[in-house]
């Protein structure tokens, strides 16, 4: 045997510019879960009584869209949109940077307004991944949570319905001036 040394040089498909055939480590995936962070299939709602959290994770999948026994560390930006006459007045988001594979939340706020039914939709923002640079691709689906906001608002039973005003009648004279008992 001889004592001579065989260096070897592995060269991969990152070069700059990116070629068309880099391999996808992974596909960051946005789902509904609970405040430990597991994926559940629930619809995720929100109830201004008692103003409850709804939570997310960002998990990455395999191609197949299984999720990965070990997920790679690092953030991802998320955006709360709101649908219809959603404002960012009915809820809270914990934050709009997640972590992946962590629990983020958004809270419902209690308010006089009648808005039972109302939604917002949470998303990935793409290209966002703090780490994406220690891959060749990375990819991020589109899919998306919708969040419904219950409010406490109904007639039968009359329930903890806040109140917005309350209208009151008064005497006034010719030009809406009170007129009070002196």
């Amino acid at each position: 045997y001889s004592n001579a040394t065989v260096t070897t040089t592995i060269v991969d498909e990152t070069s700059t510019p990116p070629t068309t055939d880099d391999d996808t480590a992974f596909t960051l995936k946005l789902f509904a879960a609970d405040a430990q962070g597991n994926i559940i299939t629930d619809a995720s709602v929100i109830k201004e009584d008692g103003e409850t959290s709804t939570y997310y994770v960002v998990k990455a999948v395999d191609s197949n869209g299984n999720v990965l026994t070990t997920q790679p560390s690092g953030t991802v930006d998320v955006t709360f949109a709101n649908n219809g006459t959603t404002s960012s007045a009915d809820y809270t988001p914990s934050t709009t940077t997640a972590t992946i594979g962590k629990a983020f939340s958004s809270t419902a706020k209690d308010d006089a307004l009648a808005d039972n039914g109302e939604t917002f939709t949470v998303s990935l923002n793409a290209n966002s991944y703090t780490n994406a640079s220690a891959y060749e691709n990375v990819e991020y689906s589109n899919a998306t949570v919708t969040t419904t906001i219950v409010d406490e608002t109904s007639t039968t039973p009359p329930e903890d319905d806040d109140t917005a005003f309350t209208l009151k009648l008064f005497a006034s004279d010719a030009q809406g001036n009170i007129i009070t008992d002196a």
